[in-house]
């Protein structure tokens, strides 16, 4: 199981100094009154009373930039805070707060690294998925030849991969989905292998039996390669998607799919069309 984030157990350390620094003192006569710290939101009932006393001992000073103290309304009074320095964990108290503090901006840095350097357009919701395990995954699939399932797979591709001949200039194998209801953005991914001149898995958006816009995950490695489009492609409502396969162009080759992966990333609505 992992970890709290850094940002979190940062916060969790703040609020914690915040909390002990609320508690009343175990002496009763040593606090007359409450005393308590109201962190800075911009309301300006807590920027009317500025902090108007001197550095004490017990960290109070350490969150004058970070909060202000009712010294109005007979909440905080001078006499109490000096009667505070008696508390001999205010020091403690201190130290959780800057290692608080340092925690939530490490983890706001690493968040923002993370976000920076993951790929953008990624991640989703799985719409559809064929790893040609059985001779039923090739069915509703239109097909130019007969499609070859190959004993030759990627990692975690289990037992059958396809295997798609060069047909010239016209797709091997096409899969067009229902309509959709809504519009959405997509992305494509999928394991591939060269046997010889390449290949590509397409998506198109289909509209009024139209072919339009278009994205490719481009298969030329002669290993097993995970391949992506790096583009979105939008589908507007009402239009369908076709999936294809080519294998080469005007030479003779093959190439080997698997794991053949739609994702859609935006707008995260419910997708209504089954594929």
């Amino acid at each position: 199981m992992p970890g709290p984030s850094p940002f979190a157990a940062g916060l969790a350390l703040f609020l914690l100094a915040l909390f002990l620094q609320n508690l009343p003192s175990f002496r009763s006569s040593d606090f007359p009154c409450e005393a308590y710290f109201a962190a800075y939101t911009g309301n300006m009932r807590d920027t009317q009373y500025p902090l108007r006393t001197p550095p004490f001992d017990n960290g109070v000073q350490f969150f004058h930039t970070l909060t202000t103290i009712h010294q109005g309304d007979g909440i905080m009074q001078a006499g109490a805070l000096n009667r505070m320095r008696r508390w001999r964990s205010g020091r403690v108290l201190a130290g959780l707060a800057v290692v608080g503090m340092v925690g939530m901006l490490g983890g706001m840095f690493s968040a923002c690294s993370a976000s920076l350097s993951r790929p953008q357009g990624r991640g989703g919701v799985t719409v559809f998925f064929n790893s040609f395990e059985e001779p039923g995954d090739t069915l509703s699939w239109y097909w130019v030849g007969s499609p070859t399932l190959a004993g030759d797979v990627p990692p975690g591709g289990g037992a059958h991969s396809l295997k798609v001949l060069s047909t010239g200039l016209f797709p091997a194998a096409s899969f067009l989905t229902r309509p959709l209801r809504r519009g959405g953005a997509f992305v494509l991914e999928c394991w591939g292998k060269s046997e010889g001149t390449g290949g590509y898995v397409e998506l198109t958006v289909v509209r009024n039996h139209e072919p339009g816009d278009a994205i490719q995950a481009a298969i030329v490695e002669p290993q097993w390669r995970q391949v992506a489009s790096a583009d979105t492609l939008y589908c507007p409502p009402g239009s369908s998607l076709m999936l294809s396969i080519q294998a080469g162009s005007l030479m003779r080759g093959s190439i080997l799919v698997d794991m053949i992966r739609i994702r859609r990333v935006g707008p995260y609505r419910q997708l209504a069309a089954r594929f």
